[in-house]
């Protein structure tokens, strides 16, 4: 069985196998900017009209016989390469837009989920502050 950047992603953001992702959540979970998605979304739907002798079948077979695949898989296909940072979209197809990825990164831009990792931190939070506010209190 093939494993996909789609099954990648599921993996790496502890989401069930199958689950299905918007642009819109992608973005959330990765923290990169909607719109370059959305750039990598249509770039993957110019390439499945454009090369259709690059578009695999169902069963994965490139240029194989029978039903294609579906311009929007091929294209959701094309956002979990690029945000699983896979070396044909990453680092070749959509450079320049990795690029803006890396270039937003350097400017103090860090990922939704880096922020909710901070929430972990809450307990100990709350018991720093009710030691402190006994202490305060009991003075």
């Amino acid at each position: 069985m093939v494993i996909t950047n789609k099954d990648k992603y599921n993996k790496k953001y502890k989401f069930p196998k199958n689950k299905s992702h918007s642009l819109n959540d992608i973005s959330k979970t990765t923290g990169i900017k909607k719109n370059i998605l959305q750039s990598v979304y249509n770039r993957g739907t110019g390439a499945w009209k454009n090369n259709k002798a690059s578009v695999r079948n169902i069963k994965g077979v490139k240029g194989g016989a029978g039903k294609k695949m579906s311009k929007e898989a091929w294209s959701y296909g094309r956002v979990f390469s690029f945000v699983m940072k896979q070396p044909g979209t990453w680092g070749k197809a959509d450079k320049d837009l990795a690029d803006k990825v890396r270039a937003s990164k350097k400017n103090n831009y860090f990922p939704i989920r880096s922020a909710w990792a901070l929430l972990a931190d809450i307990p100990r939070l709350i018991l720093l502050i009710t030691a402190i506010l006994c202490d305060f209190i009991s003075d």
